[in-house]
């Protein structure tokens, strides 16, 4: 009975090795996968000032852009008769021809 007893204790005391190998395993995968959850969380705060930073410069050039073309009024207008001369031409040639 006493050879029992110690043959159960030393299996219980493997068993608990065993577990603590065990849980300083996983103890040190936590250790690694927190620091790249750290790393990650700081990738992507610099990607998020990046994209606020591109959003920054595209509302800029979209209202230069929309400045500009308030600016060229005059040139746009000259553009578009410039396009109706040409379709009232084509209009013309077609009906001669159609």
């Amino acid at each position: 009975m006493m050879n029992e007893i110690i043959d159960d204790a030393t299996i219980l005391q493997k068993n608990v090795q065993l577990l603590l190998g065990e849980v300083r395993a996983l103890r040190k995968e936590k250790d690694v996968l927190e620091h790249k959850i750290g790393r990650l969380e700081q990738e992507l705060d610099e990607l998020k000032q990046r994209k606020n930073d591109l959003q920054r410069i595209l509302d800029l050039n979209t209202l230069q852009a929309a400045l500009t073309k308030k600016e060229d009024i005059s040139e746009l207008r000259g553009r578009i008769t410039e396009m109706i001369k040409e379709l009232n031409k084509a209009i013309y040639y077609l009906e001669q021809n159609g």
